[in-house]
């Protein structure tokens, strides 16, 4: 028996643990200090550091490093931004690894992590983005797929239900702040709830309903990453820029703050924007 307990929430302690000696590796990199808080108000590293480490850039994505998909799953801007993550991996990666095993919490967080990537590489193309807010957003979307094939199990589904809307909708509102990529966030809550809907289902529930659900769940997953991927190397610099609702959508200028955050890519000699 301590044997098996010291094996419980294995992937979720592993990605809390990676991250944290990650962020301490940035740190180190940096000359063993934290960049200026007008830089990075994260208390963080340069964010030219994290370009280096494998930070999202789609120019450099398209140029081949494919790596810049799945690393800023564990990269991240700074110590605040690292506890936010963790914190949220500590809840939903917990809940998800204890009922449905350590497999299919890694197939959700991974998958639903590079999709993230992938869409913000699609929508914020002068963006450099890092952290695992995508595949967060993800675990988020599974315990959505959750309630529709499993509901029958859990106790008092509506309240259920509506705490995870109620948290849907305070994370997409905090998204539409500065420093926040919310086209990452929108693509790791949609992937992981397809994902969800074809691995989360239990058998004893499963009817013919459930696999027409889960059948059409995997082909919408796939066409989803076909298309994405055509697209992502197809996207050019201001594709989106005519379009007023764009900007809006994953920032929204207040009196409190600006959605202008700026730094300089050394590997593209780009002024670029700095989102997670």
């Amino acid at each position: 028996m301590p044997i098996q307990q010291s094996y419980n929430n294995l992937i979720s302690k592993t990605i809390i643990i990676l991250n944290t000696i990650i962020i301490a590796i940035s740190i180190i990199l940096n000359d063993f200090q934290f960049e200026s808080f007008k830089e990075n108000m994260n208390i963080g590293p340069s964010i030219n550091i994290l370009l280096k480490m494998g930070a999202k850039s789609t120019t450099l994505i398209q140029q081949g490093e494919i790596h810049r998909l799945f690393i800023p799953i564990f990269l991240h801007l700074g110590l605040f931004h690292l506890l936010i993550n963790n914190l949220a991996i500590y809840k939903l990666g917990f809940m998800i690894e204890e009922t449905f095993g350590k497999v299919k919490l890694l197939i959700i967080y991974l998958v639903s992590g590079i999709y993230g990537w992938i869409m913000s590489s699609i929508f914020l193309y002068n963006v450099t983005g890092v952290g695992s807010s995508p595949a967060i957003f993800g675990l988020l979307g599974a315990l959505f797929a959750d309630i529709v094939h499993n509901h029958q199990e859990i106790n008092k589904v509506k309240t259920y239900s509506f705490g995870l809307i109620i948290n849907a909708i305070i994370c997409f509102v905090l998204s539409l702040m500065p420093y926040v990529d919310n086209w990452s966030h929108i693509g790791g809550c949609i992937s992981g709830f397809l994902c969800g809907l074809i691995i989360l289902n239990k058998p004893k529930y499963q009817t013919n309903y459930t696999i027409i659900i889960k059948i059409l769940a995997m082909i919408s997953l796939i066409i989803l990453f076909i298309v994405s991927i055509i697209a992502l190397y197809n996207v050019k610099l201001d594709l989106f820029a005519s379009y007023q609702w764009y900007d809006r959508f994953n920032c929204i200028e207040t009196k409190w703050w600006s959605c202008k955050c700026k730094a300089m890519n050394l590997y593209t000699h780009e002024i670029i924007d700095i989102h997670c």
